[in-house]
């Protein structure tokens, strides 16, 4: 039980900084001065999250599915990690 609430909370830490890395980076591109940039890729007909940025400022967000996709990707990440370490040792 212990590792999959060690999955789990490896699966959440990767989406929290999947959330942070994209509230930052219409940041850093503004401060690379790119003016004009918009992008939403979508997968499955849903977006993963949206950034904008204009002359008037910039603006991004994450949908669920983005979470969900970071969440998972903790989760690949955590497991194949685990993987490799009990591979090493045999």
């Amino acid at each position: 039980m212990a590792h999959v609430l060690h999955a789990m909370k490896n699966g959440l830490a990767s989406a929290i900084l999947g959330v942070m890395l994209l509230f930052i980076t219409p940041l850093v591109l503004i401060a690379f001065g790119i003016s004009e940039f918009s992008t939403k890729p979508m997968v499955f007909g849903m977006p993963i999250f949206s950034i904008e940025i204009g002359e008037n400022g910039f603006f991004s967000e994450v949908d669920l599915l983005g979470i969900v996709v970071g969440f998972a990707i903790g989760l690949l990440i955590h497991f194949a990690l685990v993987f490799l370490k009990q591979r090493r040792e045999n």
